[in-house]
């Protein structure tokens, strides 16, 4: 398929028929990955606390999404950078997510928690950097802001829906069915994947400004370090929860907020991007 010509005025409005169908797709891949990422994050940890497993285990198997996450984003921006075939790697992680799923729905334990926490860690962010990849190389730089709101505010959708969603149907069939349902979601963005283009080279160059400043790498470890605190907080407060002899479906409610204060601010912040510069947007967020 050729690369698809840039067709998103400084409106946001998309007017190639093509880039929206592929804009479609990717925006409920990502969906779903905020769905069984709610599943990881909050139910998995659940699951292992009604199986007496230990909160250092806990910890442990959170921290590999966290380190898979890593490694992934590196080989993700080398993989970007050379122009190897997004679609593949967006295909295979996902047939690799689903199964993980599958797997630890089969035979429960440990090595299959592991298993999960480690594919969701590795795929999303090879499946969210190759659908930025391929939605930057369609997207004039006027309204680039925009476009990359409306795709990331999916996670947040998802992330929302799947929390009450799981918190209910754990509530009714029990923890261990959410692997089960994620399995099916996964499977679901395998499908999906098949219809997305590979896109083409990139259409802007960008060249190298220099090395890293320190207000980068500050800004980059004061990053980490929210990143850090969210992800112990995702895992552990609905564990305190539980102790407090909150129900599921109350537990799912209470993590689906944050998600979905997020939405506004996204649209907010890629209108404010466009507007203005990006650093109006760190500016707010601290």
């Amino acid at each position: 398929m050729p690369p698809i010509a840039p067709s998103v005025d400084a409106g946001g409005v998309l007017k190639d028929k093509r880039f929206t169908r592929v804009f479609t797709v990717l925006f409920s891949i990502s969906l779903i990955l905020g769905v069984v990422g709610a599943a990881n994050s909050i139910f998995l940890p659940l699951l292992m606390k009604e199986e007496e497993l230990s909160y250092g285990l806990i910890g442990v198997v959170g921290a590999l999404t966290g380190l898979g996450g890593g490694l992934a984003q590196l080989l993700a921006g080398v993989v970007s950078d050379r122009g190897l075939n997004k679609r593949l790697l967006i295909l295979s992680s996902t047939v690799f997510l689903s199964l993980a799923f599958l797997a630890s729905y089969i035979a429960s334990g440990l090595p299959t928690y592991v298993l999960v926490s480690l594919s969701v860690g590795l795929s999303t962010p090879i499946i969210v950097t190759m659908s930025l990849a391929i939605i930057s190389e369609a997207t004039s730089s006027r309204a680039m802001g925009r476009v990359m709101g409306m795709y990331r505010i999916s996670r947040s959708i998802g992330w929302t829906v799947g929390n009450l969603m799981f918190g209910v149907l754990a509530d009714i069939y029990g923890s261990r069915t959410i692997l089960l349902y994620s399995f099916g979601f996964s499977l679901a963005t395998v499908l999906a994947s098949f219809t997305v283009s590979n896109g083409g080279g990139f259409q802007r160059t960008v060249k190298r400004r220099g090395g890293a400043s320190y207000e980068l790498v500050l800004f980059l470890v004061s990053l980490g370090i929210m990143d850090m605190v969210a992800s112990a907080d995702n895992r552990f407060i609905p564990l305190l929860a539980v102790d407090k002899n909150l129900s599921k479906s109350a537990i799912g409610s209470i993590t689906a907020l944050g998600s979905l204060v997020e939405i506004p601010f996204m649209l907010l912040s890629g209108f404010l991007t466009d507007r203005f510069d990006d650093r109006i947007i760190m500016a707010i967020g601290a």
